[in-house]
């Protein structure tokens, strides 16, 4: 999952928004230690991030995401990922697949 910030909230003040943005990482840290987010990075500078779960579905994943302060201003990208074993595997039968209508 990768979200970035589409627009500062401009309904708050500096302080308000500066706030929120420690909440905002605070969050982060909380959900990297539910059952279904291993791994949280901030991109630098400030802005979004990205994550790495798993879950069952993308609506498990956005309920967790609404726990986040900025959630409403966020652009969030879901991206399945498999281990590069996986990608391996998938890759060699593809090309035996390929072969095999030769």
């Amino acid at each position: 999952m990768i979200a970035k910030l589409k627009e500062k909230p401009t309904t708050m003040s500096t302080e308000e928004y500066l706030k929120s943005a420690v909440k905002e990482w605070e969050t982060a840290l909380e959900l990297r230690g539910n059952d279904n987010v291993e791994i949280v990075y901030a991109f630098a500078p400030l802005g979004g991030g990205a994550a790495i779960g798993n879950a069952n579905s993308e609506d498990e994943l956005r309920a967790l995401m609404t726990r986040l302060p900025f959630y409403e201003y966020l652009e969030i990208n879901f991206s399945p990922i498999i281990t590069v074993e996986e990608a391996i595997a998938k890759a060699k039968g593809n090309l035996e697949a390929f072969k095999a209508q030769k």
